[in-house]
Protein backbone atom coordinates (compact mmCIF):
# COMPACT_ATOMS: atom_id res chain seq x y z
CA UNK A 1 0.00 0.00 0.00
CA UNK A 2 3.19 2.39 0.73
CA UNK A 3 3.97 1.62 -2.81
CA UNK A 4 0.31 2.05 -4.45
CA UNK A 5 0.18 5.75 -2.81
CA UNK A 6 3.54 6.55 -4.49
CA UNK A 7 2.25 7.12 -8.01
CA UNK A 8 -0.64 9.15 -7.84
CA UNK A 9 1.76 11.66 -6.32
CA UNK A 10 3.89 11.21 -9.28
CA UNK A 11 0.63 11.57 -11.53
CA UNK A 12 0.97 8.33 -13.05
CA UNK A 13 0.58 4.54 -12.69
CA UNK A 14 3.17 2.74 -14.80
CA UNK A 15 4.90 0.50 -12.56
CA UNK A 16 8.68 0.45 -14.08
CA UNK A 17 11.90 -2.16 -13.23
CA UNK A 18 13.36 -0.04 -10.58
CA UNK A 19 9.96 -0.13 -8.75
CA UNK A 20 9.24 -3.22 -9.58
CA UNK A 21 12.89 -4.20 -7.71
CA UNK A 22 11.72 -2.21 -5.02
CA UNK A 23 8.43 -3.78 -4.21
CA UNK A 24 10.05 -7.44 -4.59
CA UNK A 25 12.78 -6.47 -2.12
CA UNK A 26 9.86 -4.56 0.62
CA UNK A 27 7.85 -7.88 0.35
CA UNK A 28 10.66 -10.71 -0.64
CA UNK A 29 9.49 -12.12 -3.92
CA UNK A 30 10.96 -11.85 -7.30
CA UNK A 31 10.56 -9.24 -10.20
CA UNK A 32 7.84 -11.12 -12.49
CA UNK A 33 5.88 -11.78 -9.01
CA UNK A 34 5.68 -8.40 -7.67
CA UNK A 35 4.72 -7.66 -11.30
CA UNK A 36 1.54 -10.07 -10.70
CA UNK A 37 1.06 -8.28 -7.83
CA UNK A 38 0.85 -4.74 -9.52
CA UNK A 39 -0.86 -5.53 -12.04
CA UNK A 40 -3.84 -7.41 -9.64
CA UNK A 41 -4.56 -3.18 -9.18
CA UNK A 42 -4.58 -2.01 -12.36
CA UNK A 43 -1.39 -0.67 -12.63
CA UNK A 44 0.66 -0.77 -15.96
CA UNK A 45 3.92 -2.89 -15.65
CA UNK A 46 6.99 -1.99 -18.20
CA UNK A 47 8.14 -4.68 -19.63
CA UNK A 48 5.46 -7.04 -20.18
CA UNK A 49 7.40 -10.15 -20.27
CA UNK A 50 9.36 -11.11 -16.95
CA UNK A 51 9.97 -14.03 -15.71
CA UNK A 52 11.55 -15.69 -12.38
CA UNK A 53 14.85 -15.39 -13.66
CA UNK A 54 15.00 -11.57 -14.42
CA UNK A 55 16.93 -9.70 -13.45
CA UNK A 56 20.10 -12.02 -13.49
CA UNK A 57 23.60 -11.15 -11.96
CA UNK A 58 24.43 -9.22 -14.88
CA UNK A 59 21.52 -7.58 -15.87
CA UNK A 60 20.83 -6.70 -12.41
CA UNK A 61 24.61 -4.80 -12.42
CA UNK A 62 23.53 -3.21 -16.03
CA UNK A 63 20.63 -1.48 -14.46
CA UNK A 64 22.50 0.54 -11.76
CA UNK A 65 24.15 3.84 -12.46
CA UNK A 66 28.18 3.02 -12.55
CA UNK A 67 27.50 -0.88 -11.50
CA UNK A 68 27.34 0.16 -8.20
CA UNK A 69 24.21 -1.81 -6.29
CA UNK A 70 23.78 0.69 -3.61
CA UNK A 71 20.60 2.69 -2.59
CA UNK A 72 22.68 6.16 -4.04
CA UNK A 73 23.64 4.57 -7.30
CA UNK A 74 19.60 4.48 -8.59
CA UNK A 75 18.13 2.31 -11.33
CA UNK A 76 17.81 3.35 -14.82
CA UNK A 77 14.08 3.01 -14.85
CA UNK A 78 13.18 6.12 -16.56
CA UNK A 79 15.65 6.57 -19.48
CA UNK A 80 16.68 7.36 -21.99
CA UNK A 81 19.85 6.07 -21.30
CA UNK A 82 22.98 7.72 -22.61
CA UNK A 83 25.76 6.26 -24.38
CA UNK A 84 28.03 6.55 -21.56
CA UNK A 85 25.97 4.56 -19.91
CA UNK A 86 26.32 1.43 -22.29
CA UNK A 87 29.91 1.79 -22.85
CA UNK A 88 31.13 1.57 -19.14
CA UNK A 89 28.88 -1.38 -18.63
CA UNK A 90 29.96 -3.01 -21.89
CA UNK A 91 34.15 -1.91 -20.52
CA UNK A 92 33.49 -3.48 -16.95
CA UNK A 93 31.57 -6.31 -17.82
CA UNK A 94 33.13 -7.08 -20.89
CA UNK A 95 30.24 -7.12 -23.26
CA UNK A 96 30.13 -5.48 -26.64
CA UNK A 97 27.88 -2.25 -26.31
CA UNK A 98 24.92 -3.75 -28.27
CA UNK A 99 24.66 -6.90 -26.25
CA UNK A 100 24.41 -4.17 -23.12
CA UNK A 101 21.71 -2.26 -25.00
CA UNK A 102 19.80 -5.18 -26.12
CA UNK A 103 19.84 -6.00 -22.14
CA UNK A 104 18.41 -2.71 -20.74
CA UNK A 105 15.80 -2.92 -23.57
CA UNK A 106 14.64 -6.17 -22.34
CA UNK A 107 13.60 -4.12 -18.97
CA UNK A 108 11.76 -1.32 -21.63
CA UNK A 109 14.37 1.13 -20.96
CA UNK A 110 15.23 3.32 -23.84
CA UNK A 111 18.69 3.66 -25.49
CA UNK A 112 20.14 6.81 -26.92
CA UNK A 113 20.84 6.35 -30.50
CA UNK A 114 24.62 6.32 -30.46
CA UNK A 115 27.72 4.70 -32.83
CA UNK A 116 29.60 2.60 -30.56
CA UNK A 117 32.63 0.77 -31.39
CA UNK A 118 32.77 -2.39 -31.07
CA UNK A 119 35.13 -2.83 -27.79
CA UNK A 120 35.25 0.48 -26.12
CA UNK A 121 38.20 1.46 -24.26
CA UNK A 122 38.57 3.69 -20.56
CA UNK A 123 39.38 6.69 -22.73
CA UNK A 124 36.92 6.51 -24.87
CA UNK A 125 34.62 6.10 -21.76
CA UNK A 126 35.85 9.08 -20.23
CA UNK A 127 35.09 11.16 -23.22
CA UNK A 128 31.39 10.01 -22.55
CA UNK A 129 31.45 11.20 -18.87
CA UNK A 130 30.50 14.54 -18.11
CA UNK A 131 33.14 15.17 -15.61
CA UNK A 132 35.56 13.20 -18.01
CA UNK A 133 36.29 10.77 -15.01
CA UNK A 134 34.59 7.65 -17.03
CA UNK A 135 31.33 7.69 -14.36
CA UNK A 136 28.20 9.44 -14.17
CA UNK A 137 26.96 12.00 -14.78
CA UNK A 138 27.08 11.30 -18.48
CA UNK A 139 26.80 13.62 -21.62
CA UNK A 140 23.52 13.05 -23.17
CA UNK A 141 23.66 12.57 -27.03
CA UNK A 142 20.28 14.02 -27.71
CA UNK A 143 20.63 16.69 -29.17
CA UNK A 144 23.70 19.88 -29.73
CA UNK A 145 25.70 19.51 -26.66
CA UNK A 146 25.59 22.34 -24.10
CA UNK A 147 28.44 24.69 -24.66
CA UNK A 148 29.66 24.12 -21.05
CA UNK A 149 30.84 20.70 -22.47
CA UNK A 150 32.70 22.28 -24.60
CA UNK A 151 34.46 24.94 -22.49
CA UNK A 152 34.64 22.47 -19.45
CA UNK A 153 36.41 19.76 -21.08
CA UNK A 154 39.02 22.64 -22.68
CA UNK A 155 40.11 23.47 -19.28
CA UNK A 156 40.10 19.59 -17.71
CA UNK A 157 42.38 18.69 -20.51
CA UNK A 158 44.24 21.50 -21.30
CA UNK A 159 43.04 21.36 -25.35
CA UNK A 160 42.17 23.91 -27.55
CA UNK A 161 38.52 24.81 -28.92
CA UNK A 162 38.74 23.29 -32.14
CA UNK A 163 40.23 19.55 -30.83
CA UNK A 164 37.52 19.60 -28.08
CA UNK A 165 35.16 20.40 -31.04
CA UNK A 166 36.80 17.76 -33.26
CA UNK A 167 36.86 15.25 -30.79
CA UNK A 168 33.50 15.31 -29.89
CA UNK A 169 32.51 15.20 -33.30
CA UNK A 170 34.10 12.34 -34.16
CA UNK A 171 32.71 10.16 -31.45
CA UNK A 172 29.01 11.07 -33.24
CA UNK A 173 28.09 13.78 -30.70
CA UNK A 174 25.64 16.75 -32.49
CA UNK A 175 27.83 19.77 -32.29
CA UNK A 176 26.78 23.12 -31.35
CA UNK A 177 26.63 26.24 -33.24
CA UNK A 178 30.13 28.22 -33.14
CA UNK A 179 30.27 31.11 -30.64
CA UNK A 180 30.41 34.48 -31.56
CA UNK A 181 33.08 35.15 -29.09
CA UNK A 182 35.97 33.26 -28.12
CA UNK A 183 35.80 30.66 -26.07
CA UNK A 184 37.10 31.22 -22.00
CA UNK A 185 37.19 28.78 -19.13
CA UNK A 186 36.88 31.98 -17.15
CA UNK A 187 32.91 31.22 -18.73
CA UNK A 188 32.62 27.76 -16.81
CA UNK A 189 29.93 29.40 -14.12
CA UNK A 190 28.10 31.70 -16.73
CA UNK A 191 27.22 28.57 -19.06
CA UNK A 192 26.83 25.87 -16.15
CA UNK A 193 23.28 26.72 -15.54
CA UNK A 194 23.07 26.05 -11.20
CA UNK A 195 24.10 22.47 -10.05
CA UNK A 196 22.73 23.12 -6.97
CA UNK A 197 18.97 22.44 -7.74
CA UNK A 198 19.62 20.28 -10.50
CA UNK A 199 19.92 22.03 -14.12
CA UNK A 200 21.59 21.58 -17.22
CA UNK A 201 23.91 23.63 -18.44
CA UNK A 202 22.50 26.48 -20.77
CA UNK A 203 21.88 24.72 -24.58
CA UNK A 204 21.48 26.39 -27.98
CA UNK A 205 18.32 24.12 -28.75
CA UNK A 206 15.99 25.65 -25.75
CA UNK A 207 15.44 28.30 -23.81
CA UNK A 208 15.98 27.73 -19.80
CA UNK A 209 13.24 28.49 -17.38
CA UNK A 210 12.86 31.72 -15.92
CA UNK A 211 13.97 30.29 -12.68
CA UNK A 212 17.03 29.70 -13.83
CA UNK A 213 18.04 32.50 -15.43
CA UNK A 214 17.23 34.30 -12.40
CA UNK A 215 19.46 32.41 -9.84
CA UNK A 216 22.11 32.45 -12.25
CA UNK A 217 22.17 36.22 -12.88
CA UNK A 218 22.20 36.45 -9.39
CA UNK A 219 24.44 34.52 -8.24
CA UNK A 220 27.06 35.62 -10.97
CA UNK A 221 25.81 39.10 -9.86
CA UNK A 222 24.50 39.98 -13.16
CA UNK A 223 21.73 42.45 -14.29
CA UNK A 224 19.57 40.16 -16.75
CA UNK A 225 19.76 41.96 -19.75
CA UNK A 226 24.21 41.26 -19.37
CA UNK A 227 23.47 37.63 -18.46
CA UNK A 228 21.01 36.92 -22.22
CA UNK A 229 23.64 39.14 -24.10
CA UNK A 230 26.67 36.87 -22.69
CA UNK A 231 24.87 34.26 -23.33
CA UNK A 232 24.01 34.92 -26.96
CA UNK A 233 27.31 34.96 -27.64
CA UNK A 234 27.75 31.23 -26.91
CA UNK A 235 24.64 31.16 -29.18
CA UNK A 236 22.55 29.75 -26.53
CA UNK A 237 18.78 30.56 -26.52
CA UNK A 238 16.92 32.35 -24.30
CA UNK A 239 13.87 33.06 -25.60
CA UNK A 240 13.78 36.71 -25.60
CA UNK A 241 15.68 39.79 -25.92
CA UNK A 242 15.39 42.45 -23.06
CA UNK A 243 16.10 46.22 -23.97
CA UNK A 244 19.61 48.11 -24.01
CA UNK A 245 17.82 50.20 -21.34
CA UNK A 246 15.62 48.91 -18.81
CA UNK A 247 12.63 50.89 -17.20
CA UNK A 248 10.96 50.64 -13.62
CA UNK A 249 8.32 48.02 -14.96
CA UNK A 250 11.56 45.85 -16.44
CA UNK A 251 13.03 45.83 -13.27
CA UNK A 252 9.10 45.15 -11.36
CA UNK A 253 8.27 42.03 -13.91
CA UNK A 254 11.80 40.43 -13.21
CA UNK A 255 12.55 40.34 -9.04
CA UNK A 256 14.84 37.98 -7.69
CA UNK A 257 13.51 39.66 -4.41
CA UNK A 258 10.07 38.07 -4.89
CA UNK A 259 11.55 34.65 -4.59
CA UNK A 260 12.80 35.56 -0.77
CA UNK A 261 8.71 37.00 -0.15
CA UNK A 262 7.39 33.42 -1.20
CA UNK A 263 4.65 32.94 1.06
CA UNK A 264 4.87 28.29 1.57
CA UNK A 265 1.11 28.57 3.06
CA UNK A 266 -0.37 30.63 0.00
CA UNK A 267 -1.56 29.28 -3.22
CA UNK A 268 1.11 28.78 -5.76
CA UNK A 269 -0.29 32.09 -7.84
CA UNK A 270 -0.58 33.92 -4.84
CA UNK A 271 3.38 33.11 -3.76
CA UNK A 272 5.14 32.43 -6.92
CA UNK A 273 6.11 35.34 -8.55
CA UNK A 274 4.37 35.27 -12.00
CA UNK A 275 7.60 33.27 -13.91
CA UNK A 276 7.96 30.78 -11.47
CA UNK A 277 6.86 27.98 -13.19
CA UNK A 278 7.76 29.08 -16.94
CA UNK A 279 10.23 29.56 -19.53
CA UNK A 280 10.42 32.46 -22.34
CA UNK A 281 9.51 28.93 -25.10
CA UNK A 282 6.04 28.89 -23.35
CA UNK A 283 3.40 30.73 -23.82
CA UNK A 284 2.05 33.02 -20.74
CA UNK A 285 -1.53 32.65 -19.53
CA UNK A 286 -3.25 36.04 -19.36
CA UNK A 287 -4.28 35.12 -15.47
CA UNK A 288 -0.87 35.11 -13.93
CA UNK A 289 -0.17 38.60 -15.07
CA UNK A 290 -3.50 39.64 -14.09
CA UNK A 291 -2.38 38.77 -10.65
CA UNK A 292 0.91 40.44 -10.79
CA UNK A 293 -0.89 43.77 -12.41
CA UNK A 294 -2.95 43.86 -9.21
CA UNK A 295 0.23 43.01 -7.01
CA UNK A 296 1.96 45.66 -9.00
CA UNK A 297 -0.58 48.52 -8.99
CA UNK A 298 -0.71 47.99 -12.66
CA UNK A 299 -3.11 46.98 -15.78
CA UNK A 300 -2.54 43.63 -17.06
CA UNK A 301 -2.03 45.46 -20.56
CA UNK A 302 0.84 47.24 -19.47
CA UNK A 303 2.64 43.90 -18.64
CA UNK A 304 1.31 41.89 -21.90
CA UNK A 305 2.54 44.50 -23.88
CA UNK A 306 6.32 44.99 -22.14
CA UNK A 307 6.95 41.26 -22.10
CA UNK A 308 5.49 40.99 -25.74
CA UNK A 309 8.46 43.72 -26.53
CA UNK A 310 10.80 41.18 -25.53
CA UNK A 311 9.26 38.33 -28.14
CA UNK A 312 7.76 36.73 -25.55
CA UNK A 313 4.44 34.88 -26.13
CA UNK A 314 1.14 35.76 -23.75
CA UNK A 315 -1.98 34.29 -24.20
CA UNK A 316 -3.90 37.89 -24.74
CA UNK A 317 -3.28 41.43 -24.55
CA UNK A 318 -6.07 42.55 -22.54
CA UNK A 319 -9.06 41.44 -20.19
CA UNK A 320 -11.55 40.02 -22.07
CA UNK A 321 -14.44 42.99 -22.84
CA UNK A 322 -16.57 41.60 -20.51
CA UNK A 323 -14.23 41.35 -17.03
CA UNK A 324 -13.36 44.01 -15.43
CA UNK A 325 -9.41 44.01 -13.13
CA UNK A 326 -11.57 43.48 -10.35
CA UNK A 327 -13.99 40.41 -11.46
CA UNK A 328 -10.88 38.78 -12.87
CA UNK A 329 -9.04 38.83 -9.76
CA UNK A 330 -12.62 37.55 -7.80
CA UNK A 331 -12.46 34.68 -10.21
CA UNK A 332 -8.78 33.94 -9.74
CA UNK A 333 -8.58 33.75 -5.65
CA UNK A 334 -12.09 32.63 -5.04
CA UNK A 335 -10.52 29.67 -4.80
CA UNK A 336 -7.33 28.26 -2.53
CA UNK A 337 -6.28 25.93 -5.14
CA UNK A 338 -3.78 26.90 -7.62
CA UNK A 339 -5.18 27.54 -11.35
CA UNK A 340 -3.96 25.20 -13.71
CA UNK A 341 -1.55 26.35 -16.63
CA UNK A 342 -2.27 25.03 -19.79
CA UNK A 343 0.22 22.42 -19.75
CA UNK A 344 -1.43 21.28 -16.96
CA UNK A 345 -4.22 18.86 -16.46
CA UNK A 346 -8.13 21.03 -16.72
CA UNK A 347 -9.80 22.24 -13.79
CA UNK A 348 -10.99 19.65 -12.01
CA UNK A 349 -15.14 19.80 -11.86
CA UNK A 350 -15.06 20.58 -8.15
CA UNK A 351 -12.47 23.32 -7.91
CA UNK A 352 -15.01 24.86 -10.74
CA UNK A 353 -18.03 24.29 -9.25
CA UNK A 354 -16.75 26.33 -6.01
CA UNK A 355 -15.55 28.98 -7.95
CA UNK A 356 -18.88 29.46 -9.12
CA UNK A 357 -20.66 28.94 -6.16
CA UNK A 358 -18.56 31.55 -4.55
CA UNK A 359 -19.23 33.89 -7.04
CA UNK A 360 -22.83 33.42 -7.65
CA UNK A 361 -22.24 32.84 -11.56
CA UNK A 362 -23.47 29.80 -13.63
CA UNK A 363 -21.13 27.34 -14.04
CA UNK A 364 -21.15 27.96 -18.10
CA UNK A 365 -20.21 31.44 -17.34
CA UNK A 366 -17.93 30.94 -15.36
CA UNK A 367 -15.70 28.50 -17.19
CA UNK A 368 -15.62 30.94 -20.09
CA UNK A 369 -14.42 33.56 -18.13
CA UNK A 370 -11.26 31.63 -16.75
CA UNK A 371 -10.74 29.68 -19.90
CA UNK A 372 -10.26 33.76 -21.56
CA UNK A 373 -8.06 34.55 -18.74
CA UNK A 374 -5.72 31.57 -19.99
CA UNK A 375 -6.89 28.96 -17.39
CA UNK A 376 -6.95 25.60 -18.64
CA UNK A 377 -10.58 24.74 -18.40
CA UNK A 378 -11.80 21.31 -20.29
CA UNK A 379 -15.07 21.18 -22.01
CA UNK A 380 -17.87 21.37 -19.78
CA UNK A 381 -19.81 18.60 -21.44
CA UNK A 382 -16.93 16.57 -21.56
CA UNK A 383 -15.76 17.43 -17.94
CA UNK A 384 -19.02 16.33 -16.66
CA UNK A 385 -19.62 12.79 -18.43
CA UNK A 386 -16.35 12.12 -17.38
CA UNK A 387 -17.22 13.03 -13.67
CA UNK A 388 -20.80 11.23 -14.23
CA UNK A 389 -18.71 8.09 -15.51
CA UNK A 390 -17.14 7.81 -12.26
CA UNK A 391 -20.33 7.56 -10.29
CA UNK A 392 -21.07 3.59 -9.20
CA UNK A 393 -24.16 2.28 -10.65
CA UNK A 394 -26.28 -0.06 -8.05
Amino acid sequence: MSWLDKPYGRGHMTARIGDLLEVGEALGVSVAQAAVRLRSYGVAVVPDDLTDGMPDEVDFQLLHRDGEISEHSGIWDDGPVPPGHVAQAALRMKLSPMEVRCRLERYGLEVEPFDFPERPDQEYVNWLSRDHDGKWPWVSAVGPLPPWQLVAAQGWLELSADEVRVEYGRLGFILPPQPVCRESADDFELLAGEWEVEWSPFRTDRAPSFHQLMEVAEGLGLSLRALTNRLAAYQVRTGMVLPQRLTELDRELFRYDDLLRIDPDAPDEWRDPWWFRLSPDDEIPFFLLAMAARNLGRRPRELAARLRSYGLRVSRDDLPADLTQRDAWRLLTADNRAMPHPKDPPMPLAQLVRIARHLDLPLTETARHLRDLGVHVGDLADTVRAALARVPVR
